[in-house]
């Protein structure tokens, strides 16, 4: 059977779409889509099996790539970034910050308020990062320039904010 074919079972059908969407085993097992039965500690051992199925396996392996072709082409963004776009998106996350921040003052939750503004300050450096590497760039998507790698080239956020 090749994993395009839905299974024959559909309770493993229902399983497999399951963890595909990101369901832990356990859960796509007890869903009333698939087996509906209350979780007990056999029932993790009874999905891990299950998931172990070669068929099933399988199955699952072709449902993630289907999802993940489906949301790179709904994601994706025909129109070109330029420096200008870039800069106005930093700056749109820079003020967004900032307003809740502000937010945060106003309610009393001033730790949460001094961790955004924390953010805030390496969210600007990280901008004039950005700018510093486009800034040779023209406003123009007649240039080819890569700009995502200009950006995966700066160090990753860390605040977990």
């Amino acid at each position: 059977m090749t994993p395009s074919v839905p299974l024959k079972n559909a309770r493993w059908e229902a399983f497999a779409r399951g963890v595909a969407r990101g369901l832990t085993f356990i859960d796509a097992y007890v869903a009333p889509e698939a087996f509906g039965l209350p979780k007990t500690p056999g029932k993790q051992v009874a999905s891990s099996n299950l998931y172990k199925k070669p068929i099933v396996a399988d199955r699952i392996g072709y449902l993630k790539a289907q999802l993940a072709a489906a949301d790179i082409a709904l994601h994706s963004d025909p129109t070109p970034i330029t420096a200008s776009t870039l800069r106005g998106i930093m700056s749109d996350a820079g003020d967004a910050l900032l307003e809740a921040a502000k937010v945060c003052e106003r309610i009393g939750e001033t730790s949460l308020s001094i961790r955004l503004r924390t953010a805030i300050t390496q969210h600007s450096t990280r901008a004039q990062a950005v700018e510093d590497r486009v800034k040779h760039v023209a406003d123009s998507p007649a240039y080819d320039v890569d700009l995502s790698g200009a950006i995966r080239a700066l160090r990753p956020c860390v605040c977990h904010e």
